[in-house]
């Protein structure tokens, strides 16, 4: 009974971990949100297939956001291996940008996808809310 009281509760550090999580899951819906209206504001008509596209997209990330919160390691695996791929186009998309202002949203971009590299993948709040899900997902 303790045992099983003590697998359902959360310690300090996963509470911790879990709430930084949300707010990085945040930050990260935001620039996906961001991207997409920046995309379709400098288009002069709405692409329906680049709406569809661009759902689908928001749809499989959210997806896997939510399979990081239940401790799926391969969607912890497969979202930082995205977010390796986006930061490299990144690179590329800021080396191609003239002007200095078009350069502050790159900048954010760096900055939140570096943090969330790392906290998916260093974090010790982060391991400790994963690996409470995981022993929570196993009973």
């Amino acid at each position: 009974m303790e045992e099983e009281r003590t697998n359902k509760q959360m310690d300090g550090q996963a509470l911790i971990g879990k709430r930084k999580l949300v707010r990085l899951y945040a930050s990260l819906l935001l620039i996906s949100i961001y991207r997409i209206m920046i995309y379709h504001s400098n288009t002069e008509t709405i692409d329906a297939d680049k709406i569809i596209q661009q759902s689908v997209r928001m749809s499989l990330t959210i997806g896997l956001m939510y399979a990081i919160f239940k401790g799926k390691k391969w969607a912890k695996n497969g979202y930082s291996f995205c977010l390796v791929v986006s930061l490299i186009f990144g690179v590329f998309s800021w080396l191609s940008v003239i002007n200095t202002v078009a350069i502050i949203p790159f900048v954010v971009l760096f900055v939140i996808y570096g943090y969330a590299l790392y906290y998916f993948n260093f974090s010790p709040l982060f391991n400790a809310f994963f690996d409470h899900q995981r022993i929570g997902n196993v009973q």
